[in-house]
């Protein structure tokens, strides 16, 4: 069965953040896996252990799979005083099976028919079993001609670089052999996806007074639309550099896609992060394009131009308080490449005495020295 948060993916911030679930199921186990989604805090218990579990998630990072050998399971969403960002959601699968099946792969010798709403998480073992056996296999067909399979399997991968495949045809079948009877895991989401050529544009572009410019599809309510995408150019005018800044990811890493690129050179944006962008990128571009299936809240970017220039040599420490220096004026703590730049900084310790230091820096790319004479 599937089980999401309310209204998925709406985010429970300011909402109902403490709820509680109870699945049972006679003469079962309970398996329990998380496809999509991000929360700080919530309690997991098979209803009979004294302590229950602690977990996160973040399912760009994270596998999180569970099970109860009791035939019960509780899942507790808690409500969190200190809530550390804005979009909280998840989207999970709860599966029924029974203990002699305690062996084999979740899902295994089923055919399982999908359309657009059905996502099927397969993996290597439910969790329980020292010794999970040795072959696996999967059948997932389409009615819909017009949709195509979509999964995570293919050779070295890992949980922060997922993979997708995009397949063609109306059934898949899926092996899984582990030849040297060692632990070799894994973990895989099969959707269906419609086939569509038509995308729709996903994103707001706001200008700022000091150049720097808003990008986003954020919406904590509805998530971005299905094939969504959105691009812009990247301009970077001659004497300066510019600031390219991820401050929210919500995108369901390794299938819709976060890029920037300039002519063959691609570099898929796969995290929030900060980085540079040197004259030589002028003319790239940054784009997000989403397919038909999961969705998550969104992302938001900026995209900010700076101008290689010292900021003013002169720097006044003032007295009994604390302050920054920064390379570039404004408060920018970035530096250019090849940027050479003298700051003569005093320190005010009274109407009398005045203590003055000398600071040279000097930075060449990702080398940099302190020079204080």
């Amino acid at each position: 069965m599937r089980f999401q948060s309310p209204n998925y993916p709406a985010t429970m911030v300011n909402n109902s953040m403490n709820c509680s679930s109870l699945f049972v199921s006679d003469n079962n186990n309970l398996w329990l896996a998380f496809i999509n989604g991000a929360f700080d805090e919530a309690l997991i218990d098979d209803n009979v252990t004294a302590t229950a579990q602690t977990i996160d998630f973040e399912s760009n990072y994270d596998v999180r799979t569970y099970v109860s050998a009791t035939g019960m399971m509780r899942f507790q969403f808690l409500n969190q005083f200190q809530i550390t960002q804005p979009w909280i959601a998840f989207d999970a699968v709860v599966l029924p099976f029974s203990p002699s099946l305690s062996s084999d792969c979740p899902f295994s010798g089923q055919t399982i028919t999908l359309d657009n709403e059905t996502i099927i998480p397969i993996a290597s073992d439910y969790g329980i079993f020292a010794n999970p056996r040795n072959n696996c296999s999967w059948t997932f067909k389409i009615d819909d001609p017009n949709d195509t399979t979509a999964n995570g399997i293919a050779s070295n991968i890992s949980v922060v670089d997922p993979q997708v495949m995009y397949l063609m045809g109306s059934e898949l079948n899926i092996a899984f052999t582990n030849v040297s009877n060692e632990l070799n895991e894994f973990f895989a989401i099969i959707s269906a996806v419609p086939i569509s050529t038509n995308r729709v544009e996903g994103c707001t572009y706001k200008p700022m007074s000091n150049g720097r410019t808003i990008i986003s599809n954020i919406d904590y309510i509805n998530g971005y639309n299905e094939f969504s995408t959105c691009a812009y150019n990247i301009s970077i005018q001659s004497g300066y550099e510019a600031i390219f800044e991820v401050m929210e990811f919500w995108v369901e890493a390794g299938v819709d896609k976060l890029t920037v690129s300039k002519d063959t050179q691609v570099y898929e944006i796969k995290n929030a992060e900060f980085f540079k962008i040197k004259p030589d990128l002028n003319g790239s571009m940054f784009k997000f394009v989403a397919d038909g299936n999961i969705r998550q809240a969104g992302f938001s970017a900026a995209f900010t131009p700076i101008k290689c220039e010292c900021a003013p040599s002169a720097f006044v420490i003032p007295c009994n308080e604390s302050t920054t220096l920064t390379p570039l004026p404004n408060g920018i703590s970035a530096y250019c490449d090849n940027q050479d730049c003298n700051y003569t900084v005093s320190i005010f310790l009274s109407l009398l005495e005045l203590n003055q230091n000398i600071l040279r820096f000097h930075w060449i790319a990702a080398v940099q020295w302190i020079i204080i004479q």
